[in-house]
């Protein structure tokens, strides 16, 4: 009997001692996985701050490269419109018209071409009439293409490269014209202002990429607006206003590269000596329409009764006398005058300028 109860004593002890040994190892592996899901959740957690962080870099980033560059330049530009002689656009409203005379070639055949304020919807129908409305302004009031900064305005337009045209600054829009030939149909100056416009200055543009590099040449020949204010203001610099758009154009373009950006004045016109076709299959087929074939009249001078046969002297003396008159001044309307003859744009028919509708 002593044996026996030792012998269960020891066993309850062994018992005693496997389930202690027992527990131990439960409780060292729960602190085991205790710790692990820890960490795990640690991990995590530094894990969601990282992406956190990852996404607000991100955003800040991309803030950073869409913000429009024109805000900061804007007022730059402004400084120099506020302190600039201005002209204020008056009488804009549809049914202005006004007459030119157009010579796509030299010495090739004259054009007498009406223009209509009507004609910037053409311009803006063919996405080649857009505008810059500064900060401040509601962009809802304007029915022309508008782009953030320059470098949006080639881009949208790099099929066209090079873009050659008008542009117009007042203290409410910068506009620039797209031309596809010299008859400037819907981007001339006055086609770019809006009535109330202040404007300050107004030109010709060429603007061309080489590889990297976007070159941009500019002038004010717009006898619109800013030769006349050349004229009439003697406060009218133009080394500042040269100063003023080289830095706005040149950070305005800068986007649009990764290379060089080249801004030149120049004192030439730039829209007569382009590359491009002299008229456009735009202008061919707008005024080759019936109801618009008078808006557009082909000048010539009427056949000369032949010369009769005279001394060689008396013909030197006629020919030095012919060469003033057989080149008419084009401020005259040429289709009133005897000594010319005016057809339609496509020709044969005759062009009654009274009859051009406005387009």
């Amino acid at each position: 009997a002593s044996l026996l109860w030792r012998l269960c004593c020891l066993t309850s002890m062994a018992f005693a001692a496997l389930l202690l040994s027992f527990v131990a190892v439960v409780a060292e592996r729960g602190t085991e996985r205790h710790n692990t899901t820890n960490q795990v959740k640690d991990h995590q957690v530094v894990q969601y701050i990282e992406i956190q962080r990852h996404d607000a870099e991100q955003q800040n980033q991309h803030h950073e490269s869409t913000k429009d560059p024109d805000i900061d330049n804007w007022a730059m530009l402004q400084e120099q419109i506020t302190n600039s002689p201005s002209m204020e656009v008056t009488r804009q409203e549809a049914g202005t018209n006004i007459v030119k005379f157009v010579q796509p070639e030299d010495g090739g055949t004259i054009y007498r071409v009406q223009y209509s304020y009507n004609q910037r919807n053409k311009a803006i129908s063919h996405r080649r009439l857009w505008e810059n409305i500064p900060p401040g302004q509601d962009r809802r009031t304007s029915s022309d293409f508008q782009f953030a900064n320059l470098a949006e305005f080639v881009r949208e337009n790099e099929n066209r490269l090079p873009l050659i045209g008008t542009f117009y600054i007042s203290d409410r829009r910068v506009s620039f014209g797209i031309t596809e030939d010299v008859f400037e149909v819907g981007i001339k100056h006055f086609h770019l202002a809006s009535a109330g416009d202040k404007v300050s200055f107004a030109g010709e543009f060429r603007i061309e990429k080489e590889e990297q590099k976007i070159i941009m040449l500019f002038n004010d020949l717009s006898g619109t607006f800013t030769l006349q204010m050349k004229e009439h203001n003697a406060g009218f610099q133009w080394d500042s206003w040269e100063q003023a758009l080289k830095t706005y154009f040149m950070k305005s373009l800068k986007p649009t590269t990764n290379g060089d950006v080249n801004v030149t004045f120049v004192d030439k016109g730039l829209i007569t000596q382009q590359a491009q076709q002299a008229i456009s299959d735009e202008t061919s087929g707008l005024f080759s329409m019936d109801e618009y074939r008078h808006c557009a009249c082909r000048v010539n001078v009427r056949a000369r009764p032949q010369r009769q046969r005279r001394g060689a002297r008396a013909n030197i003396i006629a020919d030095f006398f012919a060469m003033f008159t057989t080149t008419p001044p084009l401020s005259d309307d040429l289709c009133d005058r005897e000594d010319f003859q005016c057809f339609s744009f496509s020709g044969g028919q005759p062009c009654n300028p009274e009859q051009c509708q406005h387009i």
